[in-house]
């Protein structure tokens, strides 16, 4: 007699249905022709029966049918289940969207999706709105909430939540098929309309949801932590890095298990999309909707190109209030440039021209309507080259390779996603360093907070308590940034990309030079973004086995042609930054602070590094980039010197010289270029000259470097008394202009230190903390200016 629990018993049709499939799935393996055949018949009637439950739900107005079938792909998908569960529950659900082919399924599983975003919902507890205690807390939860969006919250964006994974592997299931990847792609638009103007609506769908899970917090305002110390509270707190006192195993231990969980979170989401992007190729439906929602995400994510710009400004909140957040946009941009896999793969270095696989990668996509209708910023993008534009032939219907669409979006999202997380890492570092030094004032001892340990929080005064909690949230979320930027699975994936995408850029320079008209100028800002961050916080990571399979010589190669030719790149401020790369490739590194820091043994610091496949990678004497470094470099020096002023009518980038010297080294000839310029301040251009004065250093007194300046010595001899100065003699000039005016600055500096110094007598010896960080910063900057007369 069967139990009360057979599946005969199931009041919910779904499950019973299900049941009665798996027991005929032993009979389709048989190797009786007739219980083959009794069980294809039977499963085709338990398909069609599950159809007609959904289809008599819409019609009877309930989604019992729907939340059953919801109920078993979480079910037979979770932690629990085994590869064996998944397989057959995906084999239910494919004969069921295919059971009744000439009926439309998407209205009756309208009701799944809306209880899979529901559960998504619940994960983060979004309708659950804790009552303040007092007035006290009321206020700062109006304070903590006045900018904040009303979902998903921070529950909701836990890195470690195993109950998503369930929801997720369900998601990746339904993506197999058009009409469940319809539905999905339509709950993940804004419920506000499919093209929301608010990109941090975008986090409220089903796609939104898996996005947003990072250990990323926002800064907290300083008015939100005095009220948190006043009432000993703990907001500051995030998922990770939650001891007071961090220590350098603990926060060792976090970062690897945030690296494990980024990773595996990375790689579900490409599978989903992967899954996506398969039926995209089975329904136009989907694939419109798919490419729609990535573009419009994208777009209504916009104003974060200036974030990097307005970083720690007044009006920082009121400019991120409609915006995604910074874990959602990390990892959308690490999503697409996962997805991109084969300009990642080894072959995109190794294979010959004509079979690797950037060819797929269409520039004249920039140009077309269907880039107008996904990126519609893309067309008013400034581009690298002012070359005419080669004529399109494009039909307002052309298609172009899946590649190529990726490659752009993955820029795009890059372009967003990285560089202002990385600005965002420099300020807290800098308020970091603030409270540290407040902390410091304080102590007894004058000891760091972060070596003094329990004597940190001696200060048991109201000023003491809340610069503790300052101190406290900033390294907490410093550390978290910490960890984003250099999760070695993403690092690894956006240092191929540039890469790829350099090899690309010096084939169009070489063979089809007006193509470079098509790029827009965010692309090479993505590559100095992503070369520029591991030579200042993750130098080791080239030299790691993580980097080993990802050649170099397109880096070395893009960074040399592009400096040294200007009409490859008309932007000088953006030629000047390629210095940067070519910095981060050499095997020498002119920093004080590097040169002195320990290996490892403070909490903010990185292993120690070496330069073995930099070293080789200069070691060439018969590469033909490497023969053009010096005056590539010397090009970028003197174009990016003051132009005469902007208002002036004369005032165009063709007014300024510059000289060629012949590759070749041929005596008797000799080409001519222009040598573009902009104005800049001197502050902005010592920071453009800083790598190239590390590059001089590195190569000077090397035989093959010095007889690149012994030619370019000879050209200027020949040419010293034409109308345009050669190119050396434009470089000799500018230096001693640069050291007079270091010197002139520095002696102004110190005197404004004097006098600072003498009020500080005056005052009795004490000094009032604005003044105390005034003079701070002038003897960091006298200190500065110094070394750079020093080095000129």
């Amino acid at each position: 007699m069967s139990s009360l629990s057979d599946a005969a018993f199931q009041l919910d049709p779904m499950s019973y249905l299900f049941e009665s499939f798996c027991r005929s799935l032993p009979f389709t393996n048989s190797n009786q022709e007739l219980h083959v055949n009794t069980a294809t018949a039977c499963q085709s009637q338990i398909f069609e029966q599950a159809a007609l439950c959904l289809l008599l739900d819409v019609e009877m107005e309930v989604d019992n049918a729907a939340a059953g079938l919801l109920r078993l792909l979480i079910s037979s998908t979770d932690r629990q289940a085994g590869s064996e569960d998944v397989f057959t529950v995906d084999a239910f659900l494919s004969g069921v969207v295919s059971a009744e082919p000439a009926v439309n399924l998407i209205n009756p599983l309208r009701p799944l999706f809306k209880g899979l975003l529901k559960e998504l919902e619940s994960l983060g507890g979004d309708s659950i709105t804790p009552q303040p205690i007092n007035s006290i807390h009321q206020v700062i939860q109006q304070l903590t909430q006045q900018n904040d969006h009303p979902s998903p919250n921070k529950r909701a964006r836990l890195l470690f939540q195993p109950e998503r994974d369930s929801l997720l592997n369900a998601c990746t299931l339904l993506a197999k098929y058009p009409a469940t990847a319809q539905l999905l792609l339509e709950f993940s638009f804004p419920s506000s309309g499919p093209i929301s103007q608010e990109g941090w609506k975008y986090e409220e769908g089903i796609l939104g949801r898996f996005l947003i899970s990072s250990p990323l917090l926002p800064l907290q305002s300083i008015q939100t932590s005095l009220l948190e110390c006043n009432t000993g509270g703990n907001s500051w707190a995030g998922e990770f890095f939650t001891d007071q006192i961090p220590i350098k195993p603990s926060v060792d231990a976090d970062k690897s298990t945030i690296w494990r969980l980024t990773a595996e979170l990375d790689d579900k989401l490409t599978v989903l999309f992967q899954n996506l992007l398969r039926t995209s190729k089975q329904s136009d439906a989907v694939k419109t909707s798919l490419f729609s929602w990535l573009g419009s995400c994208l777009h209504a994510n916009r104003a974060r190109k200036q974030l990097a710009n307005t970083i720690g400004g007044h009006n920082e909140r009121q400019q991120n209030s409609d915006l995604a957040s910074d874990g959602f946009l990390n990892n959308l941009a690490g999503l697409l440039v996962q997805l991109c896999k084969p300009l990642l793969s080894a072959k995109a270095f190794t294979s010959s021209l004509s079979d690797a696989p950037w060819n797929l990668v269409k520039l004249d996509y920039a140009l077309s309507d269907k880039a107008k209708t996904i990126l519609p910023d893309l067309a008013g993008e400034t581009k690298l080259s002012r070359h005419q534009a080669p004529s399109s032939s494009l039909s307002p219907e052309a298609t172009f390779p899946v590649l190529t669409e990726l490659f752009f979006l993955a820029h795009t999202s890059l372009r967003l996603a990285f560089p202002p997380l990385l600005a965002l890492h420099f300020e807290t570092n800098r308020q970091l360093h603030q409270w540290e030094q407040e902390a410091m004032m304080r102590s007894p001892n004058g000891l760091s907070p972060f070596m003094a340990g329990p004597l940190a929080a001696s200060d048991d005064s109201h000023e003491g308590r809340f610069i503790h909690y300052c101190l406290r949230e900033r390294t907490s979320r410093f550390l978290e940034q910490t960890a984003i930027l250099g999760c070695p699975n993403r690092l690894h994936n956006y240092l191929a990309f540039v890469a790829s995408t350099c090899r690309l850029l010096v084939e169009l320079a070489a063979k089809n030079p007006t193509a470079l008209s098509l790029v827009p100028e965010l692309i090479v800002d993505n590559v100095v973004e992503v070369i520029g961050y591991l030579r200042r916080l993750n130098d080791d990571f080239i030299e790691s086995a993580d980097a080993s399979d990802i050649s170099l010589e397109p880096l070395l190669q893009f960074s040399v042609a592009f400096m040294r030719h200007t009409s490859a790149l008309a932007n000088p401020h953006l030629r000047a930054r390629l210095a940067e790369i070519l910095e981060t490739l050499i095997p020498f590194r002119d920093d004080e602070e590097w040169n002195s820091r320990p290996n490892g043994s403070n909490l903010f610091t990185v292993s120690g590094l070496g330069f073995t496949r930099r070293e080789q990678l200069m070691s060439n004497p018969n590469d033909p980039y490497l023969k053009e470094t010096i005056a590539a470099l010397l090009t970028a020096f003197v174009a990016i010197e003051l132009a005469p002023g902007t208002d002036a009518p004369s005032s165009t980038l063709d007014t300024v010289t510059g000289a060629a010297r012949n590759t070749e080294g041929n005596a008797g000839a000799s080409q001519q270029e222009i040598v573009q310029t902009a104005a800049v301040s001197f502050e902005e251009k010592f920071h453009y000259r800083r790598p190239m004065y590390a590059c001089f250093r590195f190569w000077y007194g090397k035989p093959a470097y010095d007889s690149q300046f012994k030619q370019l010595e000879d050209l200027a001899v020949k040419h010293i008394d034409d109308a345009r100065p050669p190119l050396l003699l434009q470089f000799l000039s500018l230096l001693i202009n640069d050291a007079t005016f270091l010197l002139d600055e520095a002696i102004g500096f110190l005197a404004q230190l004097k006098l600072k110094e003498r009020s500080r007598e005056a005052a009795g010896g004490r000094y009032l903390v604005l003044c105390f960080r005034h003079a701070f910063f002038l003897k960091g900057s006298l200190t500065a200016r110094m070394k750079a007369c020093s080095s000129t």
